[in-house]
């Protein structure tokens, strides 16, 4: 047992490490403090409380965003969920997908996912909510509608962080805090860890009803300078993403999937019987990626560290596998004070994330040979490779349970 000095919901102050009266080696109460609880921020907590750490997770919102965020999990993200011990198949309520399937305008390849894997859509909604309710079962104190909103500094070292409860500001102390806070993480920003800019661009994304899918696979449809993904939904619904094609303006909201749908040729007739089921949400796709991964005492996670295109539809994988990453660097930084687990962090994401890389690279290249060869033959054969490369995960060992 880690530790046995008293416990409360928020400690204003941390015991110093020493022996309590009865002998006992003490801990302070929170020993990881862990910023979002998102798809990353509830892996680490989860990763921390199985060893026996004291976490506290904190939510800015009360309840998950019915918005459209993330709502296909590959075949890897699914395995990864499993050992976090969250099983989709009988858990949650989602569509088996089988595979993935391409197409630009009258031309079509598709691949299937290897023996016995499988992906899922589900809403991302009952999948935050089925994340932290594993993270509350395994023990980590988890607060919702509680913001962080700075960093806690002892010479130069993070050693927690100030929280907003709507109710007031209260300083919790940890010996290691991880920023899974999103894209414009408010931690990262206090550690002054500025990003590298990547490739930018606007990608929006709604739930939509009236598209029949022909059967259950991802479908991505390929236009000049535009991409759709489109993923079936449970209750009817299609989660639709589009890169490449103006987000609505004002006034513009319920006639905009259709527009989207009308631009692609296959779509022209059913476009009219699409209806806007969930509001438009739109965000920037790459962003910046922070390569240091943290600072002394502080990890970051998810979106905060890098934002992940959504065109592999890996971005929920990277998520939970990179906070997987923080809580076993947060772990080191818990065991052995003096290392520096950010920098250990950084290598292990790099090595981890480098074949996702080179296959987001790839695709990205296929795209752009759709728009600049007009041989329809060499257009096939990239169509083809497409449906391989977002059939087979970028790595090998994702696919271990």
């Amino acid at each position: 047992m880690r530790n046995q000095c008293a416990s409360a919901p928020f400690p204003t102050a941390a015991p110093e490490r020493g022996t309590s009266p009865g002998g006992q080696r003490c801990v302070p109460v929170v020993e990881a403090l862990v910023a979002g609880g998102g798809p990353a921020g509830a892996a680490a907590a989860i990763v921390l409380a199985r060893q026996g750490v004291r976490v506290l997770l904190v939510e800015a919102r009360r309840e998950p965003d019915r918005l459209v965020a993330g709502e296909f999990l590959d075949p890897q993200a699914s395995v990864e969920l499993l050992r976090l011990g969250v099983a989709v198949e009988h858990g949650l309520r989602g569509c088996r997908v089988s595979g993935a399937r391409v197409t630009a305008g009258p031309m079509m390849a598709a691949a299937g996912y290897a023996e016995g894997a499988a992906g899922w859509s589900l809403a991302r909604a009952d999948l935050d909510a089925a994340l932290l309710a594993a993270a509350g079962a395994a023990g980590v104190q988890v607060r919702v509608g509680v913001r962080a909103a700075g960093l806690l500094l002892q010479d130069g070292v993070v050693r927690g962080a100030s929280l907003d409860t709507g109710a007031g500001s209260i300083r919790v102390p940890a010996v290691v805090t991880i920023a899974a806070d999103g894209c414009d993480s408010a931690l990262a920003r206090a550690a002054g860890l500025g990003g590298r800019a990547g490739r930018r661009r606007p990608v929006s994304a709604a739930l939509v009803q009236g598209i029949d899918l022909a059967d259950a696979a991802r479908e991505i449809h390929v236009g000049r300078g535009r991409w759709l993904g489109l993923t079936s939904l449970p209750g009817g619904l299609t989660s639709l993403i589009a890169a490449g094609i103006p987000p609505p303006g004002a006034g513009e909201r319920d006639g905009w999937p259709r527009g989207v749908l009308a631009s692609f040729p296959e779509f022209a007739i059913s476009a009219a019987q699409v209806r806007l089921a969930s509001p438009v949400t739109v965000r920037d796709e790459g962003g910046a990626t922070i390569p240091a991964a943290g600072a002394p005492g502080l990890l970051l996670a998810g979106d905060a560290v890098h934002a992940a295109s959504r065109l592999p539809g890996d971005d929920l994988w990277r998520a939970l596998r990179g906070g997987v990453l923080a809580g076993e660097a947060a772990l080191t930084a818990l065991e052995r004070p003096t290392l520096r687990p950010h920098v250990e962090l950084a290598r292990r994401r790099l090595a981890t994330f480098r074949g996702a890389r080179g296959r987001e690279r790839r695709l990205r290249a296929l795209l752009v040979l759709q728009d600049l060869v007009p041989v329809p033959a060499v257009r096939a054969a990239g169509l083809r490779l497409m449906a391989r490369i977002l059939a087979n995960p970028p790595h090998p060992d994702a696919m271990k349970v």
